[in-house]
């Protein structure tokens, strides 16, 4: 049996990985999320708090853990396999071989595989599937000039085609791969209910201060 772990920041990528797992029929048994110290080059930051909602909404026990980098991605996933009998985690990882490299060898340290399905996807059509396939998201930084207006802003089919042309005119990865920007997930198939968010916007950061579950139409 195929039973996997979701890595997960709170960001569509790491959502989406999770969602493919289902879809592939890995037996999804819990979310892990890590908790980095400030300049954290592996991990997602902004709101991590609110994965708890994620977790919540998709019916799934979260396991928590603080550190740096692979010492507390090691922690994580040794501790899903003790607790949840893990041999899988799924990865959001795009194109990064710093990122998904270390993955791989933390995962192996603790007897567990690493799935990537994201791995090398042509990014224009990756981010338009992934809105055709039910997500939305709040871009909540923006690592590019061309971006700065577009912090606070969910992501859905009514824009998306607006966020691939902008990268192709200011030739920046459409997906944020890069850190051109980062993002959380406001809605997925694996949500009992869709998220919105009130926050502000401070030093180019979209902070989220509170959260309203409504009904899907």
């Amino acid at each position: 049996m195929k039973r996997l772990l979701g890595l997960v920041s709170g960001g569509k990528d790491s959502l989406y990985a999770l969602f493919l797992a289902y879809l592939h029929s890995f037996d999804v048994v819990g979310l892990g999320t890590v908790r980095p110290r400030e300049g954290t080059l592996l991990f997602h930051e902004p709101n991590i708090d609110f994965v708890r909602i994620h977790a919540e909404l998709s019916g799934l026990p979260l396991l928590e853990v603080k550190g740096w980098e692979e010492e507390a991605l090691r922690d994580l996933f040794c501790r899903a396999r003790e607790k949840l009998g893990v041999n899988w985690v799924s990865v959001g990882a795009l194109g990064s071989d710093f990122q998904r490299l270390r993955f791989v060898w933390t995962a192996s340290e603790c007897g567990i595989k690493v799935y990537s399905p994201l791995w090398h996807l042509k990014p224009e059509r990756y981010v338009r599937k992934l809105v055709e396939d039910g997500f939305r998201f709040i871009i909540v930084s923006a690592g590019v000039y061309e971006l700065k207006d577009w912090v606070g802003k969910e992501i859905g089919p009514e824009n998306v085609d607006g966020l691939v042309e902008l990268a192709k005119k200011g030739r920046f990865h459409p997906a944020g791969e890069g850190g051109e920007y980062e993002s959380f997930v406001t809605d997925a198939p694996l949500f009992s209910k869709r998220i919105r968010v009130q926050g502000e916007k401070k030093d180019g950061i979209f902070y989220i201060t509170g959260v309203e579950l409504v009904d899907k139409p």
